[in-house]
């Protein structure tokens, strides 16, 4: 005997067979956004999204991830700012502009005064600390022999030398004279300048390679361990004393994937920065590329373009 199922019965199970489906959608796009959640906050990566080439922004590398229903904009900009947002897909990344720009105003550089030593700390964190700790000093004569060993530029422009004698730091101004830190603060200053420095790593542009257009890099980690690379990089020109990124004609992506370096314990990598900065005129530059060991790090080179 055969049972006549109407068309009613048969929508009845389409209609619970498309609520029990997306039930499971929302189970699973919650466990999903729970999971996240939680490696968010432990600063780890999202497992459940995806990312395309596209997602990456200039920034320094800041990269947003697509999951169910969920956003992650993983943030990791070159004034510092290093934050994870989780929100619905039409979260966008100038939400958060009040935030990441007011870091724009705390910055504190200090760079190697030494050609060929890759020394270059953007530390957003310890800026207010080391800006008051040298704000507060007196200054008198100079008295050490000039040769700096750091040039510290704060966030409100004023460049100061730094020298080191017996772990001992003297700041140097060019109008001011000379200030020695007490132990305590010169303990201070040197494990910022040891917590955001490369060892054993250098960056150069190999021989007969610059033009106005590009270059070949050559990334040398002599680590047991080396480090993981990026494409990413910027170029500064030096204007009036000071280092400024060049205007870009236009905006890139650079790929997430890590590069290792070999078995020489080299990469070499062909950089054309035409596509973005256009051809370089006359001046003295440097190209930075970024390392993230628990914070971004820099490698810096210098050329000159004739």
């Amino acid at each position: 005997m055969y049972k006549i199922i109407t068309r009613r019965e048969i929508m009845k199970k389409w209609i619970k067979t498309i609520l029990i489906t997306l039930l499971i959608i929302i189970i699973m796009g919650l466990i999903f956004f729970a999971i996240d959640y939680l490696r968010i906050q432990n600063n780890q990566k999202p497992i459940f999204c995806i990312s395309f080439n596209s997602m990456t922004y200039s920034d320094g590398g800041t990269r947003e991830y697509l999951g169910m229903g969920y956003k992650i904009i993983d943030f990791n900009k070159l004034n510092g700012y290093d934050e994870m947002k989780i929100g619905l897909w039409n979260m966008k990344y100038e939400d958060y502009k009040d935030e990441y720009e007011k870091l724009d105003k705390t910055n504190l550089i200090i760079e190697s005064a030494f050609i060929g030593e890759n020394v270059y700390i953007n530390a957003v964190d310890e800026s207010k600390e080391v800006s008051n700790m040298i704000m507060g000093l007196t200054f008198s004569n100079e008295t050490c022999d000039g040769l700096n060993n750091y040039i510290i530029t704060l966030d409100n422009g004023k460049t100061y030398g730094l020298e080191v004698y017996d772990n001992i730091c003297h700041i140097t101004s060019a109008y001011d004279g000379e200030a020695v830190l007490t132990e305590e603060q010169s303990k201070i200053l040197l494990d910022i300048i040891d917590k955001y420095s490369l060892k054993n790593v250098s960056l150069d542009i190999k021989d007969e390679t610059l033009t106005k257009s590009g270059a070949t890099i050559v990334i040398t980690d002599m680590n047991e361990i080396p480090y993981t690379y990026s494409e990413w990089y910027r170029i500064d020109k030096l204007d009036g004393g000071y280092w400024k990124e060049l205007q870009k004609i236009s905006d890139t992506t650079f790929s997430d994937i890590g590069i290792i370096v070999g078995e020489e314990h080299k990469i070499e990598e062909n950089v054309n920065w035409s596509t973005i900065y256009g051809e370089l005129e006359e001046g003295e530059y440097r190209l930075v590329k970024s390392v993230y060991e628990n914070g971004n790090k820099y490698l810096v080179t210098l050329f000159s373009i004739k």
